[in-house]
């Protein structure tokens, strides 16, 4: 089980039916921080990449 509230980009990737690329590159663009790790893997908060991914983003992979 993972300690606090953070999930990696791979998880928000399938949850917004993303790209992991595309995922990095809303969290880079934002300035998004690292809530922390897990092994290798960066954690980051759900609500802070949701709140500045808008419809643009999630329409951009059906294109």
């Amino acid at each position: 089980m993972r300690r606090g509230t953070g999930v990696t980009v791979k998880e928000i990737a399938a949850f917004l039916n993303l790209s992991e690329g595309r995922v990095r590159v809303i969290i880079n663009e934002h300035g998004i921080e690292s809530t922390g790790s897990e092994w290798k893997a960066k954690l980051y908060d759900l609500r802070s990449v949701l709140r500045v991914t808008g419809a643009r983003d999630r329409a951009a992979r059906l294109n």
